[in-house]
């Protein structure tokens, strides 16, 4: 599925860094003037979002993020295709001319740890298979492009210091469920055979279809719970046949599993619990990293968000982590992009939404 190009040039066209200011004993016509103005002061034109286009026009961008751990990038929607390239643009100019080395999608970590693999060269498939193997609003040209752009990165030998990926969410259990057989066929036969008959009713599910009843919850739990007590008290017989980085992958897929059997509980995803198990997943890999390499996020501007008084990713990041997390929202003024008309992924329909311009005086219509 490739995202149709918006036609306006409103959309990320100009970047605005804002401040909030408040007046009081104002007219609200002259307090709204006033914040306009303000918003306009602060925009600093990009010329393009192509991504071969020089650095120039976001040069400014390494001096505003220089003292940050984390960049989270967020988008109105996941089908419009400069929000992609745009942010290829960005993280290509943090990896090259900054000092951000991890990247992190809103994208199942199992499927994460297949992306991870081909840019370092190891695994079997091309960087159209490990597209296919994301969900579905991630399988465009542009993710193929920048993954392909990763893999040259690493594989010039000049760079010392190679990009991560990773992904931060929890959702298609069944890509952790074949990780986990492949794991345990290394490491232990004998109790994948026992696990098995668990692991099984997890191996065609994308996104549920049924509600999880709470006795199969705490079945659910208690047997992930027992997986991961094995690992744990096998530790060093596992590494020692498959290595430490993949007895850490193998717990983390297992803590992953867990997540989604309790934020799908009821057939369809808890937002108050899916953000802050990817916060929980994004502080996890952080701390993974020797020295706590810099990451730039790449997830739904809902979720990158970091006020308002929803639980969101961004929000709990940032409680974390302070001044040191950044977040840029990314919107658009009008044009066109290719969605799915439904959510569950059992009767997905793509199709093309178009949007006039937005109404004069809003954000979007003023960044335009």
């Amino acid at each position: 599925m490739n995202p149709r190009s918006m036609k306006s040039m409103g959309i990320v066209r100009y970047i605005a860094f804002l401040t909030l200011f408040f007046a009081s004993g104002l007219a609200f016509a002259y307090k709204d003037s006033v914040k306009v103005q303000k918003l306009k002061d602060k925009i600093k034109p990009i010329s393009s979002t192509d991504v071969n286009s020089d650095d120039a026009d976001i040069l400014f961008l390494l001096e505003t993020l220089k003292d940050k751990d984390i960049i989270a990038t967020g988008e109105a929607t996941h089908g419009s295709k400069e929000f992609f390239t745009m942010k290829h643009r960005l993280f290509r100019l943090l990896c090259e001319k900054g000092d951000v080395k991890v990247f992190g999608l809103e994208e199942s970590y199992a499927s994460g740890l297949l992306v991870n693999e081909y840019i370092h060269g190891s695994g079997n498939l091309k960087a159209s298979d490990v597209v296919m193997k994301m969900s579905f609003m991630w399988r465009t040209k542009e993710m193929k492009d920048l993954i392909e752009w990763m893999k040259n990165y690493n594989d010039d030998i000049s760079h010392k210091e190679k990009i991560t990926f990773f992904g931060f969410d929890f959702h298609g259990p069944h890509h952790a469920v074949k990780l986990l057989y492949n794991y345990f066929q290394q490491t232990d036969t004998s109790f994948l055979a026992s696990i098995k008959p668990f692991l099984k009713k997890f191996e065609e599910v994308t996104y549920p279809k049924e509600k999880i009843s709470e006795k199969e919850f705490l079945e659910n739990k208690s047997a992930i719970n027992g997986i991961r007590n094995v690992l744990k008290n096998n530790k060093e017989k596992y590494e020692a046949a498959a290595g430490a980085e993949k007895w850490m992958e193998a717990d983390h897929l297992l803590e992953c599993l867990f997540q989604y059997s309790d934020a799908y509980k009821s057939g369809d995803v808890d937002f108050f619990k899916r953000d802050p198990y990817m916060s929980s997943n994004i502080k996890w890999m952080h701390g993974q990293k020797a020295g706590g390499n810099k990451m730039m996020l790449w997830a739904h501007n809902e979720h990158v968000a970091s006020g308002g008084s929803l639980p969101s990713m961004g929000k709990l990041v940032k409680q974390e982590f302070g001044d040191k997390f950044y977040n840029i929202g990314f919107v658009f003024n009008q044009g066109e992009f290719t969605g799915t008309r439904q959510y569950k992924c059992s009767t997905l329909e793509a199709g093309i939404f178009s949007f006039k311009a937005a109404p004069a005086g809003s954000f979007s219509n003023i960044v335009s």
